[in-house]
């Protein structure tokens, strides 16, 4: 996924279960990118229906490939 904020890394791993981070050098200062790495490692996958059902029809996306 690609993120601007250590906020959007975190909800995009709770919510879509977000498993390759993508920062663009050119848009990241290095600090900022310690801080969405940090946040990409830390945050878990939330468990909350509404977000598991999403991540359920991502898997049958990918099923029909």
């Amino acid at each position: 996924g690609i993120c601007r904020t250590p906020e959007e890394v975190k909800e995009a791993v709770a919510h879509n279960h977000l498993n390759v981070l993508c920062l663009g050098a050119s848009f990241t200062e290095s600090s900022e990118a310690v801080n969405m790495v940090k946040s990409f490692l830390e945050s878990s996958y939330s468990q909350e229906s509404r977000h598991v059902r999403r991540v359920d029809k991502i898997k049958d996306l990918e099923q029909c490939q």
